[in-house]
């Protein structure tokens, strides 16, 4: 890969899910040596299949090295969000509190 080479990558929801860790892309990309990230979905929004969530530009290489690291985060904090909203939904009007005791 040329140490000019530019690239420009897209962060799209491929299912119904809580937006969750995007904030993380810019510390990825700027640790890693810089890339623009803007962030289209706000956090703890309902996003739909399809949606672009993010941007990231920047060097290819930057954005090769750090797209694995950067997706975790967000599929990983995404899918708690989602499955978490998933559990207050269902026990919505219940007397119910949903509480996070970080047990696994």
């Amino acid at each position: 890969m040329p140490a000019e080479a530019r690239a420009h990558g897209r962060l799209l929801a491929k299912e119904r899910l809580v937006v969750c860790g995007v904030p993380l892309l810019e510390r990825v990309f700027v640790r890693l040596g810089g890339a623009a990230v803007t962030q289209l979905a706000a956090e703890g929004t309902l996003a739909q299949p399809g949606t672009v969530v993010a941007t990231v530009d920047g060097a290819a290489r930057t954005l090769l090295a750090g797209e694995r690291l950067a997706l975790n985060f967000v599929q990983r904090l995404s899918g708690i969000a989602t499955l978490t909203k998933r559990l207050v939904d269902a026990v919505a009007g219940a007397g119910v509190v949903v509480r996070d005791t970080r047990k696994t």
